[in-house]
């Protein structure tokens, strides 16, 4: 983000606002109907000044297939995850996998 940045010449709360716009209009839908593991992991940057907050990226990463499964963009919560996870339930997944 911080090249997107420099390259472009705008704000860092630009690239991430502009990223989280077109978030939602990407479709991500898994490959397989079955998975034997799954990361859940995420990815976050400050927007603008520190008090204007953080930007939250939480996605569903298969390692063997190296494939992105279903993101979620949002605060770092429960109902984020709830939200992400919710777009799984038509995949057999084995195991769930997370930094703690």
């Amino acid at each position: 983000m911080r090249d997107i940045e420099a390259l472009l010449g705008v704000s860092r709360e630009c690239v991430l606002d502009n990223l989280c716009r077109q978030a939602g209009r990407a479709r991500i839908s898994p490959g397989l109907k079955a998975y034997r593991s799954v990361q859940i992991d995420e990815l976050w940057s400050f927007g603008g000044r520190r008090k204007k907050g953080e930007y939250w990226l939480l996605y569903a990463y298969c390692p063997e297939t190296h494939g992105v499964l279903a993101y979620r963009c949002g605060g770092r919560s429960a109902e984020t995850v709830g939200e992400l996870l919710k777009k799984l339930e038509e995949v057999d997944i084995g195991e769930y996998c997370t930094d703690h």
